[in-house]
């Protein structure tokens, strides 16, 4: 789902999930549901990436129960946590990807390519019009930079782009001009999106 891309939100309604996990929908086990539900808030998980960081997260950034006094019209909204979103963008990319990211694995191109798929479904859910324009700095939110000049780093930004776009695959071509740079992706597939996000609750 392209909107699921973007929103991070997996929206579903309330019945269904009651009849799955209980095989009915009393009173008692939609009061149970919306508490369990509730709950999600405070999960947390930690653990420990391949850059040596270590963190705790939670799973979901937000839940909303709308219409949670009548159960036929209820619905659940859950955004997942932007952390869990990436993680899942880039398994996606890796099942489908998985030649091309291994070539790139233990480089700056890796991590890079992962940031360009998730430009590349944003520019496609705001209908961006390619080659679609990023300020360089934007980069530096999502990877580490190791210069400490600033036309080191673009050069390395640079010499990765051109890396990705040898191995055909996310990014077909790019030029900058000034502190921008112009993107034309490849198309994407339907069989790119994370396709049945409800999966993760049901």
């Amino acid at each position: 789902d392209i909107s699921f891309q973007t929103s991070r939100k997996i929206i579903f309604s309330l019945v269904q999930l009651v009849e799955k996990l209980y095989a009915n929908k009393s009173g008692k086990s939609y009061d149970l549901t919306t508490k369990h539900l509730m709950k999600l808030g405070y999960y947390r998980v930690a653990g420990h990436n391949e850059e040596g960081d270590f963190f705790i997260r939670g799973l979901f950034s937000s839940v909303t129960i709308k219409n949670a006094t009548t159960l036929a019209d209820s619905q659940v909204i859950v955004t997942l946590a932007e952390e869990v979103y990436d993680d899942l963008l880039k398994q996606q990319i890796v099942s489908i990807y998985g030649e091309q990211i291994e070539q790139l694995k233990g480089s700056f191109a890796y991590h890079l390519a992962f940031v360009l798929q998730k430009e590349r479904i944003a520019s496609l859910q705001t209908g961006e019009q390619s080659p679609v324009r990023r300020y360089w700095r934007q980069f530096t939110y999502s990877i580490r930079f190791n210069k400490s000049r600033k036309s080191e780093n673009l050069r390395e930004l640079e010499a990765n782009l051109d890396r990705i776009k040898e191995h055909e695959f996310i990014l077909k071509d790019w030029h900058r001009s000034g502190d921008y740079y112009f993107f034309t992706f490849y198309p994407l597939e339907s069989w790119e999106l994370l396709n049945h996000p409800d999966t993760l609750l049901l």
